[in-house]
């Protein structure tokens, strides 16, 4: 068993680096299991800035289903060709910022050392500064509904307003990604070339480590 938490703001380029992350898992022909944020995140969005609670259930339950297979599997599976994988986008460490604050991490410790114990990694995806407001705000808003325009309207009245929130946002997972116990790395995507950053990636995660 060995999975992925992948992190980073708007328009980081999580959806695309999972892209490439499902071919190599394809190519690897093994099982995997990859939950989006729609699966992660996006249910917790009617709980932000509300009691953590609920966020942290969340996360057991589909923690839960990993660990269920990773129990299911030690008795059967010697082979290391039939190991099981996972891929988590925007997970703990999203969810302590959403929900809880940055403070608040130790309300996510368990989960984090759950996933130590998975033999997880983890990978923030980060967007240089000064191509905040262009990535994450501009062109999303171009690629996205008028729903999604609303919501960034609310965080901020100006594109400049906005982007200095997703800056502050990306500067505080840098600063959980200290606090975890999974072993961690962040992916400067300043050069949006995604098959050379998905190949570090992939890297990364295939060097073995002590779980």
């Amino acid at each position: 068993m060995a999975g992925l938490v992948l992190e980073g703001i708007v328009g980081s380029g999580k959806t695309t680096v999972i892209r490439y992350l499902r071919k190599y898992f394809i190519e690897k022909d093994c099982s995997t299991l990859i939950l989006t944020e729609h699966d992660t995140e996006r249910p917790m969005e009617p709980f932000r800035s509300s009691n953590p609670l609920e966020s942290i259930s969340h996360l057991n339950r589909l923690l839960s289903i990993i660990e269920t297979i990773h129990e299911i599997q030690k008795p059967i599976h010697a082979d290391p060709l039939h190991e099981m994988y996972f891929v988590f986008e925007r997970f703990h460490l999203s969810h302590c910022l959403d929900i809880a604050g940055l403070e608040k991490f130790h309300l996510y410790s368990d989960i984090d050392s759950r996933l130590h114990t998975l033999c997880a990694k983890l990978v923030v995806l980060s967007v240089p500064g000064n191509a905040i407001e262009e990535r994450s705000v501009v062109t999303t808003k171009q690629h996205r509904n008028e729903k999604w325009s609303h919501y960034l309207s609310q965080i901020a009245s100006t594109d400049e307003g906005v982007a200095r929130h997703y800056l502050a946002q990306q500067e505080d997972l840098f600063k959980l990604c200290q606090k975890s116990k999974i072993p961690s790395m962040v992916v400067d995507t300043t050069n949006r070339d995604w098959q050379d950053i998905s190949n570090h990636i992939i890297d990364f995660f295939e060097q073995e480590i002590s779980c």
